[in-house]
C-alpha cells in the first residue's frame, strides 16, 4: 500500500483559500465523518480535510456501509462553515467538483445519479455524505463526507459490483492517488469560492444529471412508488410525476432512488 504523503498533498494545495489548510491523515479510524466532527470542539479550522486509508464504520446516506478496499480508494471528509443561504448547494457544489477533478487527471467524463452519487456508464464511482451540527458558540457547520472508488477491485466485491464500478476498473489501470486527491481538493475549493453563481452552480448540476428524464423506482418510507423524474427546484429538490399524474416533489432525506 502507497499511503498518501499529507506534506506533499499540503505543498500541491496550498494555493487554495479555504480546503486543504490541514490534513489530518489516519491509517485506520472508524469514520472521518466522526474525526471532523470530534474536532469541532477543538476549533479546528474550516476547509481542514480527515483523510483515513481504512474505515471500520464508514457510511453513506441512509446509514449504509461504506465499502472500501484498505489503501485502494480515498475516503475523506471536509469540514466546513458556508454561510446558511449557500448550505443547500453544498450537494452540487461538491458533486461537480468530484466530477470535475476526475475529469482533469483521468479523462472520464461522469454523470451525477440525483442527489449526488457520481457514475460512469450509469455505475457508481463516488459517493457523497453530508452532516451538519452545532459548535459551542451555537454556529452551524458542516461536514462533507466523499469517498471514491479508485483502485479498488470491484468484481471481489460480489455486494456493490453489480452496481459499482472504480476508475481504474474503468481505465484498465491504476490511478495515482495523491494527484487525484489534490485535482478533487482544488476542485472543490474553486466550486466553493462560486457559492454566489447560485444559478450557475445549479445550471451545472442539473446538465450532468442522468435521471431526470428517465422513469424510475422510488422508496418513500416502506412503499415503492414509481414515476417520472422530471426536474429538480432550486433547491435541488426531485420533481415526479407518478403514474396517477399527481406530482410529488421529494428531498434527499425523503426518497431513495431504486435504479
Amino acid at each position: 500500500m502507497t499511503k498518501i504523503d499529507v506534506e506533499n498533498v499540503k505543498t500541491k494545495v496550498s494555493q487554495n483559500k479555504i480546503i486543504g489548510k490541514d490534513i489530518f491523515y489516519f491509517i485506520k479510524t472508524k469514520s472521518t465523518m466522526d474525526e471532523a466532527h470530534k474536532a469541532v470542539s477543538k476549533q479546528i479550522g474550516e476547509g481542514s480535510v480527515f483523510i483515513a486509508e481504512e474505515q471500520t464504520a464508514g457510511r453513506g446516506r441512509f446509514k449504509r456501509k461504506w465499502i472500501s478496499d484498505q489503501g485502494a480508494n480515498l475516503t475523506f471528509s471536509i469540514l466546513l462553515k458556508p454561510e446558511i443561504s449557500k448550505m443547500r448547494l453544498i450537494n452540487m457544489a461538491t458533486a461537480l467538483a468530484i466530477s470535475s477533478g476526475i475529469h482533469l487527471i483521468t479523462g472520464i467524463k461522469t454523470t451525477l445519479k440525483w442527489p449526488n452519487d457520481v457514475r460512469i456508464n450509469k455505475k457508481k464511482v463516488a459517493g457523497i455524505l453530508i452532516e451538519s451540527g452545532y459548535d459551542k458558540e451555537n454556529n452551524l457547520y458542516m461536514v462533507v463526507g466523499i469517498g471514491i472508488n479508485v483502485n479498488m477491485r470491484i468484481d471481489e466485491h460480489s455486494e456493490i459490483k453489480s452496481f459499482a464500478t472504480s476508475l481504474s476498473n474503468e481505465l484498465g489501470e491504476e490511478v495515482e492517488r495523491i494527484n487525484l486527491f489534490v485535482s478533487i481538493l482544488n476542485s472543490i475549493d474553486a466550486y466553493y469560492q462560486k457559492l454566489d453563481c447560485s444559478d450557475e452552480i445549479r445550471t451545472e448540476w442539473i446538465n450532468l444529471l442522468d435521471t431526470l428524464g428517465t422513469e424510475i423506482n422510488f422508496l418513500v418510507g416502506e412503499s415503492i412508488v414509481v414515476g417520472h423524474a422530471e426536474s429538480v427546484d432550486k433547491d435541488g429538490n426531485l420533481i415526479i410525476r407518478k403514474k396517477d399524474g399527481e406530482i410529488a416533489v421529494f428531498s434527499a432525506g425523503e426518497v431513495t432512488l431504486q435504479t
